[in-house]
C-alpha cells in the first residue's frame, strides 16, 4: 500500500497545543515558538514509531491486487471516501461501502466472498505482479488535532496520545523534568501513566538528555498500522 499523493495537507502536526502544554507543565521562559517546535518533534516521533500519519488529510492511496473484496487504508479513521477507481473504471458509490472507519476498512460490493482476498496472490497490496489491478482510493482520513481552527471541526485525536506527548515533553522542562530524565521518578497525567526510563534519547531543554518514556513507545505500538 502507498499514499501516492496528498490532496489536502493537515494545517499542523502537533498532538497538543502550546496552551495545553503550559497548563500542565512549567515551561519556564521558553518561547512559544520553541515549545511549538518541541511539540511537533515529539508528535512526529510518535507517528514514526506508529508507522502512520495520524493528522487528518485528504490523500490518494494506491493498492495493487486481484479480485479484492476489502481494501485496508493507511489513514484512519476514514472520514470520507471521495472516489474509488479500479483499473480505469470509477466505481459508483453503490459498489462500495465503509465498513469500519476506525480500522480503515472499505468493502467493495463487486465481490461477495472473502476468499478472493484471503487466498494466495490476492492478498491486498503485499505484492505487485504485472497482472495485478490498480485500486486508487481518494479519501480523507485521520484525526482533527488540538489547536486546529474551528472550521476543521471538534478535535478527535484520542486524549491518550495528547497526554503521551505532554508527558514526554515534561521530561525536558524544569527541575522536575531533569529528575525524570535521570530516571528518578514517574508521573501520571489523567489516565496516562509514564516514567523517565527508556532507551532512545532526545535532546531536551538546556541539553538535558531525554529518554523516550516506555509508555510512550508502548502506546505508539498500539496505534501502529497492521499493513504497511
Amino acid at each position: 500500500m502507498a499514499v501516492t499523493s496528498i490532496v489536502t495537507a493537515a494545517p499542523g502536526r502537533g498532538f497538543t497545543s502550546v496552551e495545553s502544554l503550559k497548563a500542565r507543565v512549567d515551561t519556564g521562559t521558553t518561547p512559544d515558538a520553541i515549545l511549538a517546535q518541541d511539540i511537533e518533534a515529539w508528535s512526529l516521533r510518535f507517528e514514526g514509531m506508529a508507522d502512520r500519519v495520524l493528522a487528518k488529510e485528504r490523500v490518494i492511496e494506491t493498492i495493487y491486487g486481484r479480485g479484492l473484496a476489502i481494501l485496508l487504508m493507511q489513514r484512519r479513521p476514514i472520514v470520507e471516501i471521495h472516489s474509488i477507481t479500479v483499473g480505469e473504471t470509477v466505481l459508483e458509490e453503490a459498489l462500495y461501502r465503509l465498513d469500519e472507519p476506525g480500522s480503515g476498512m472499505i468493502r467493495l460490493e463487486l465481490f461477495e466472498r472473502y476468499d478472493t482476498w484471503l487466498s494466495g496472490d490476492d492478498t491486498p497490496g503485499l505484492a505487485h505482479n504485472p497482472a495485478d489491478t490498480r485500486y486508487v482510493v481518494d479519501y480523507t482520513g485521520g484525526y482533527v488535532l488540538p489547536g486546529w481552527d474551528g472550521a476543521y471541526g471538534a478535535r478527535t485525536l484520542p486524549i491518550d496520545i495528547e497526554l503521551a506527548v505532554i508527558g514526554a515533553l515534561k521530561v525536558g522542562y524544569g527541575a522536575q523534568g531533569e529528575a525524570l530524565a535521570a530516571g528518578l521518578t514517574g508521573e501520571r497525567l489523567g489516565d496516562y501513566s509514564w516514567s523517565g526510563g527508556g532507551s532512545s534519547s532526545n535532546s531536551g531543554r538546556s541539553g538535558v538528555a531525554v529518554d523516550v518514556p516506555p509508555a510512550f513507545a508502548e502506546l505508539a505500538g498500539r496505534y501502529r498500522n497492521l499493513l504497511l
